[in-house]
Formats: C-alpha cells, sequence, structure tokens
C-alpha cells in the first residue's frame, strides 16, 4: 500500500482519506471497487495537448466519522466517488463534469459520471451511468451555462438544485483558474431515460489556463 499523500489539511491513501481543517475532522474508510468491470477507465486525447487518463468509480461505500465545532463524532455512512486523473491537458482548458449517486422509482441504484469539454470522444469517453454498480457509457451530453441541468441527445434531462458551493478564482498571469463547483440534489432522467427518485452530487465547471 501506498503512504498517504499529505496535503496541508488532506491525507489520502487506496482506501482511506483524512481531513482535518479548523474545527473539522473527517475520517473515511473507502470500499473501492474490487473488479475491473465495476469501474470506468480511459485515455483520451485532449485537442491541443497530450493524452488524458482517469478511473471513476460511482456508489463506493464510504463509512467513517465526522467531527464539527470540537463536537461529538457522528458515524458517517453514504456512497461516495472517487476520481483519479492524470494527463497533460491543453494550454487553455474548459469542462464541465457531474458525478453522483442516486436511485430509482423502483429502488435500484444509480450512479453518473457526466462530461464535456474532457475525456468525452462520441466513443470511449469516460461518461457513464451506473445502474446496481455496473456501468455502460452515455452518448455525449450538454451543460446548461448555470449548471442548473444537464440535457442528453435521448432527450433525457437531469435538473440540479445547489445546496452548497465551492468556488475559487486564481489569476497568476502566466496560469489562472476559474473553478465553481456546487454540491446539491437531483431529479429528472439520467441519459438512457433511467429516472432518478433521489439523487445526490456535484457539478462543476472549470476554465483554466496551465
Amino acid at each position: 500500500m501506498l503512504p498517504p499523500r499529505r496535503d496541508h489539511a488532506v491525507e489520502l491513501a487506496p482506501g482511506w482519506m483524512r481531513v482535518r481543517d479548523g474545527d473539522v475532522e473527517l475520517t473515511l474508510e473507502l470500499a473501492e471497487a474490487a473488479h475491473a468491470e465495476e469501474r470506468v477507465e480511459t485515455r483520451c486525447q485532449h485537442e491541443h495537448g497530450g493524452e488524458v487518463w482517469t478511473r471513476k468509480q460511482v456508489g463506493v461505500p464510504a463509512r467513517g466519522r465526522l467531527s464539527l465545532d470540537r463536537g461529538l463524532a457522528r458515524e458517517i455512512d453514504a456512497l461516495a466517488v472517487i476520481d483519479d486523473t492524470a494527463g497533460y491537458h491543453a494550454r487553455h482548458t474548459e469542462w464541465f463534469w457531474s458525478a453522483g449517486v442516486g436511485s430509482d422509482e423502483r429502488g435500484r441504484a444509480l450512479g453518473w459520471n457526466l462530461v464535456a469539454g474532457v475525456n468525452d470522444p462520441e466513443v470511449g469517453s469516460e461518461r457513464a451511468v451506473w445502474l446496481e454498480g455496473m456501468p455502460s457509457e452515455a452518448r455525449p451530453v450538454r451543460f446548461a451555462p448555470d449548471l442548473s441541468e444537464i440535457l442528453a441527445e435521448d432527450g433525457s434531462v437531469l435538473k440540479f438544485v445547489a445546496e452548497a458551493e465551492r468556488r475559487r478564482s486564481e489569476n497568476l498571469l502566466l496560469v489562472r483558474s476559474d473553478y465553481r463547483a456546487p454540491f446539491g440534489t437531483f431529479h429528472g432522467s439520467l441519459p438512457g431515460g433511467l429516472k432518478l427518485a433521489h439523487g445526490i452530487g456535484v457539478v462543476e465547471h472549470h476554465r483554466a489556463k496551465w
């Protein structure tokens, strides 16, 4: 096993993470997918850049403890998304991305990883919808500029309502980044017509000059 990666308040290792930041402490064990067919892994050429590799895991059992404001720790039993990415992006890069988990009206587990702008060729993309833990590739999608919905080629519409947001903008002249990632709830239908009864996750818009 690789040693934990430490990045200020965050420690990461395969199957494990810890966050210690001010009065927040979170420790999670992540039951990562044991079989390759439960994951989505792609290598795509990025226009005007190089190759980008990514591996997505959705609906990963996450169990641990969360403490806020030095209060009593509460138990966490949830489902997570794990996103591993490395590559050589173009000098100017912009993408829209969403991932989340939920269930359909029959109680079946659903998950998704949808993207536009990177790793999104017609075939062999990282776009995928998980049904009962097994992914299948989704057709191209487009995102509303305000991140309120994701529209699929087959007419399916996934709508999003933000509850909290992480946002950051940096301008270092040679390097620039504008990043917005609201978290919240989803309703509507995933690509392929799978209707969500309940869904939670994230939508992201990132514009960067590396």
